[in-house]
């Protein structure tokens, strides 16, 4: 995408040497490239075994907060809406999959979310763009098919890059992959303008 790519670039928030999220020597964040697509059904409507994941909670609210920086209290209330619709505590979920663009803004935003909602230590924490850069629109959808190939095999993927984490209450998945407890996943999705979306991923068994 050439006008995200110079866009970003524009603003400053383009990286050199690469996207580290969360890392304290992180220069910004990288365009990648992709897509992703997934079919989405009522329940019943496929065959068990083609059933990758269940949302179980949404949402998607703008606060209009500022043009590019996300707004902290507005992200933690899409989370907060989401987890409450799948009837979750902060102690259920498994791993998140932030929206981890590796910029500062973006980056300080979630760990001040992930201090709103879950406290001193977050669940295991990830962000795809470590390995796929910023993918524009198919982020979201990255990150959801990600959350789902996590349940399937019990492996959370980890940052790929970050060395050098920035902020403590964020337990990062760091150097490799973790095995991670089949269970809900959280993904959240941020965009300009103060659009922000968080959704709740479960295993396929409980759907029963």
């Amino acid at each position: 995408s050439r006008v995200a790519s110079v866009g970003f670039n524009n603003i400053g928030a383009m990286s050199k040497s690469g996207c580290r999220p969360y890392d304290l020597d992180r220069d910004g964040t990288t365009v990648g490239e992709g897509a992703v697509a997934m079919l989405l059904t009522r329940e019943g409507l496929i065959a068990a075994q083609d059933v990758m994941g269940l949302i179980s909670g949404t949402s998607v609210f703008c606060d209009a907060a500022h043009m590019v920086e996300p707004n902290p209290v507005g992200v933690a209330s899409v989370v907060h809406a989401a987890m409450q619709q799948a009837r979750l505590q902060p102690a259920d979920v498994r791993g998140i999959f932030w929206h981890g663009t590796g910029t500062r803004q973006n980056d300080k935003t979630e760990a001040a979310v992930a201090k709103i909602v879950f406290g001193d230590k977050s669940p295991l924490c990830t962000s795809t763009k470590g390995s796929l850069g910023h993918t524009m629109g198919a982020s979201g959808g990255f990150n959801i098919l990600a959350a789902c190939e996590a349940n399937k095999h019990g492996i959370f993927p980890h940052i790929v890059g970050t060395t050098n984490p920035e902020y403590g209450n964020m337990t990062l998945a760091l150097n490799k992959p973790h095995i991670v407890e089949p269970g809900p996943m959280l993904v959240t999705a941020l965009g300009f303008g103060g659009i922000n979306a968080a959704a709740v991923i479960l295993p396929p068994e409980t759907m029963q």
